[in-house]
């Protein structure tokens, strides 16, 4: 008789039902995919690397510039361009002076301002998805693409607002390039958008197609809050200035334990299965394919997590 075996694993030659082990990957693979959504700033540099690999300098063949690849249109919402009387993005028109920037050359060499324009489009944009319904969209799927505030401010981004709705009633998604939309919508949903959609558009020196032309009343900053009075702030960032923790280190931290988790249950799976196989409940080969199966899950998980 062989003697009793205390353990924290399963008993020896024990197979994990495999629809434990599939629901238990599943709710790790979803608790990583809300994890891993990320900051604003995040969906500003995925959109950079996406319209231009992050270079500031770029002109594309239709006129298009700069990090995100704004056209005279998108500057003249940001208040940077005023229009010039055509629809081509030929740059033959007068600049704002918005941040010192009277140039095309100018803008090129200055990311600084070029985030700060495209923030101001995004916020002229959601305002536009806003006065066309869209964001009642939001938690909905369309095609098989979740709708997100992010993933619609990226597609409308592409398309325009105008654009967006036609693609969202059925019309083409697809842009000069013949990138669709849905692409955009599902490959920049879920990142933090509060910055945009909790704020009020500014209203700019430009020109642009802003369909309901808000004015905001100037409002008396209050100096001594920790944000003045009518600032927009992120959910992030009020939490860092009431705890003095920033929201990033606490996201690696969780991250970072849940990665070990993973590690250390892959580890107890494989070390069940080598028992299995010890006792004769299994074959070689069907220890070697359960344990390839959990490693490649977990990889995928991992990913999901660290992308």
């Amino acid at each position: 008789m062989r003697p009793t075996q205390t353990s924290l694993l399963p008993a020896a030659g024990q197979n994990l039902p495999p629809t434990l082990i599939s629901t238990a990957l599943l709710l790790l693979m979803f608790t990583c995919a809300a994890l891993a959504a990320g900051s604003y700033t995040d969906f500003l540099q995925s959109l950079a690397s996406r319209e231009s690999s992050g270079n500031g300098q770029v002109v594309n063949e239709f006129g298009y510039a700069g990090l995100y690849q704004m056209g005279e249109a998108a500057l003249v919402d940001a208040g940077y361009y005023r229009r010039d009387g055509t629809k081509a993005n030929d740059w033959r028109g007068s600049w704002t002076g918005k941040n010192g920037i009277t140039s095309l050359n100018e803008f090129l060499n200055n990311t600084a301002v070029q985030n700060q324009a495209i923030t101001g489009y995004h916020d002229a944009l959601w305002d536009q998805i806003t006065a066309r319904g869209l964001d009642s969209k939001v938690g909905q799927t369309y095609k098989g693409v979740p709708i997100t505030q992010s993933g619609l401010i990226a597609a409308a981004h592409l398309i325009g607002a105008r654009g967006l709705r036609g693609c969202l009633n059925g019309a083409s998604c697809t842009d000069a390039n013949n990138t669709t939309a849905l692409s955009y919508m599902s490959q920049f949903g879920g990142f933090d958008a509060s910055p945009i959609t909790g704020s009020t558009p500014p209203t700019g020196i430009g020109t642009g197609t802003n369909p309901t032309d808000s004015h905001v009343s100037p409002t008396e900053s209050n100096t001594s809050a920790p944000f003045p009075t009518g600032t927009s702030v992120s959910t992030s960032e009020a939490f860092s200035a009431g705890s003095g923790v920033d929201m990033k280190d606490i996201r690696q931290l969780v991250l970072g334990i849940l990665s070990i988790a993973l590690l250390l249950w892959t580890a107890w799976i494989t070390r069940a299965q080598f028992s299995s196989w010890r006792y004769g409940k299994v074959s070689l080969m069907q220890m070697q394919a359960n344990v390839l199966s959990s490693l490649a899950l977990l990889s995928v998980v991992l990913f999901i997590t660290l992308a």
